[in-house]
């Protein structure tokens, strides 16, 4: 999975998201960083997600919200 700390990102991914650089569908969401991601892009709707397969960050409208299963630990993904 992600090589970088767990902080930095979500456990949020989607396939349904493609990446405009290499065409994969591997995208997750991550954490926001920067005046623009942080200040400016909310109040737009968009998101912070990064390819997988390419590493390349863009910005989404898409947004995946948490969802708790009956499950202990288990995370299942809601489009919202």
């Amino acid at each position: 999975m992600p090589s970088k700390s767990g902080s930095e990102y979500s456990s949020v991914e989607s396939r349904d998201i493609k990446c405009p650089g290499c065409g994969a569908r591997r995208m997750r969401r991550v954490a926001r960083r920067g005046f623009l991601q942080k200040k400016v892009y909310p109040v737009l709707g968009l998101y912070p997600w990064e390819c997988g397969a390419c590493r390349e960050v863009t910005m989404v409208r898409k947004r995946y919200q948490r969802k708790r299963s009956s499950q202990p630990g288990a995370v299942q993904e809601e489009p919202q």
